[in-house]
């Protein structure tokens, strides 16, 4: 009887020992189920991390490439305007040379129309001055003038035709003084040179009191020859002594029946000394 219950305390004690090793081995699975976990958690902490440094990293290069695409675009704006601003500059270059030219141009046309005022304020005078015996029509005057002077049967009682007649732009005379050069176009060349025989044979000529003169319009040249004889000329008028010109400027002089004609005054004054002329 006593055999069988050591048996039992043996496998008592045999289990016990089981009991115990599989509690040690639980207890050892369960640490090292633990540190597994515990490993798996620092591997899952650690692949979290990862990521969140690459994501920081993408996203400052992406904020830089965006910078950059933004410092582009401020670039293009910014050689746009400066393009812009160039032809702005010329433009306005451009502009101020057009306006120089304009300025110079409404300066020259101020000046002309100066001009153009000052000669008009003339004509204006030139026609306010028509007065005397003309009565603001020179050219009737002259046409009905002429033949009174030289004689109407010379014209065949008829007015002389004038082209045109007026006055020489000077200050007015006074009422007694000498009558004032009035110019006259005749139409036939014929009766000019009528008029003009008729002149030197019915010299002297007066009309209402005044002396009248009646000489051919020379241009500056002739009547600068001409004046070179002006003293001879006085000479021969104080004397009653018959002269005149041939044209250009030939001056001649008649002495009764002697007839000189003279180019040079010192030869004519000469001719009249010898015929004992008065001066």
């Amino acid at each position: 009887m006593g055999k069988p219950q050591k048996n039992k305390s043996a496998e008592k004690q045999t289990t016990t020992d089981v009991t115990s090793d599989e509690a040690s081995a639980s207890t050892r699975l369960d640490a090292s189920s633990r540190l597994d976990a515990s490993s798996r958690l620092d591997a899952s902490s650690d692949q979290d991390e990862a990521p969140t440094r690459t994501n920081i990293m993408a996203a400052i290069n992406q904020l830089n490439q965006n910078v950059d695409s933004k410092f582009e675009l401020l670039n293009a704006s910014i050689a746009g305007l400066k393009q812009s601003l160039g032809e702005v500059e010329q433009r306005v270059i451009s502009t101020e040379g057009g306006l120089n030219e304009h300025e110079t141009q409404i300066k020259a046309l101020d000046d002309q129309c100066s001009r153009w005022a000052e000669e008009a304020r003339s004509l204006n005078g030139r026609v306010d001055d028509l007065e005397g015996m003309e009565k603001g029509n020179p050219t009737d005057f002259v046409s009905k003038c002429i033949p009174a002077l030289l004689g109407e049967d010379n014209f065949d009682n008829k007015p002389v035709k004038v082209d045109r007649a007026h006055r020489v732009r000077v200050r007015a005379a006074a009422t007694d003084g000498p009558p004032r050069q009035l110019i006259a176009r005749i139409h036939h060349d014929s009766v000019k040179e009528l008029i003009l025989r008729l002149s030197s044979h019915k010299f002297p000529l007066q009309h209402e009191g005044a002396r009248i003169f009646i000489f051919p319009d020379l241009g500056p040249a002739v009547m600068k020859q001409r004046q070179q004889f002006d003293n001879i000329r006085t000479r021969c008028r104080s004397a009653g002594v018959r002269c005149g010109f041939r044209h250009p400027a030939t001056f001649v002089v008649s002495v009764g029946e002697d007839k000189r004609t003279f180019n040079n005054p010192k030869d004519a004054e000469k001719f009249l000394d010898d015929k004992q002329v008065s001066r």
